[in-house]
């Protein structure tokens, strides 16, 4: 699919240089799967433990 988009160029080349990734569409697929994982590892953890650790320190 073809999409028209107004992305910060900052921020797209420091996640194309993070990502390690060979064009500015290679780098939105990257990103967009690493959400997509993220989400799944998240609800997995919550599956297991029912929640997520809280990790704040105060």
């Amino acid at each position: 699919m073809r999409k028209t988009m107004e992305i910060n160029k900052q921020k797209l080349a420091k996640v194309k240089k993070i990502l390690g990734a060979k064009n500015d569409t290679q780098t939105v697929d990257k990103a967009l799967s690493l959400v997509i994982e993220n989400r799944e590892i998240e609800h997995a953890i919550k599956n297991l433990f029912g929640s997520l650790p809280n990790f704040e320190t105060k």
